[in-house]
């Protein structure tokens, strides 16, 4: 995905008015933000591949970096 796409993808999520009722543009929010996590989520693995060449327990380094579990960062570890 281009960093452009990646932008209008931002812009359409962090733009959503929360007063918006409107089912379809709710909708359209919904898929910008599926598209922008799953980029997010292949950026993540990518990243961890090269922590992965830095660090001798790169879960750890991913888990403090990211405030999540390192459960959640062995996962990441395995899809890189």
């Amino acid at each position: 995905m281009r960093l452009a796409e990646v932008h209008e993808l931002v812009e359409a999520v962090g733009g959503l008015d929360p007063a918006c009722r409107d089912r379809g543009v709710l909708a359209q929010v919904a898929a910008s933000s599926a598209r922008l996590r799953a980029w997010l989520d292949g950026r993540d693995a990518a990243m961890a591949a090269q922590v992965e060449q830095v660090a001798s327990y790169p879960e750890k380094v991913l888990a403090d970096a990211s405030r999540t579990s390192l459960k959640d960062a062995e996962r990441t570890v395995k899809r890189a």
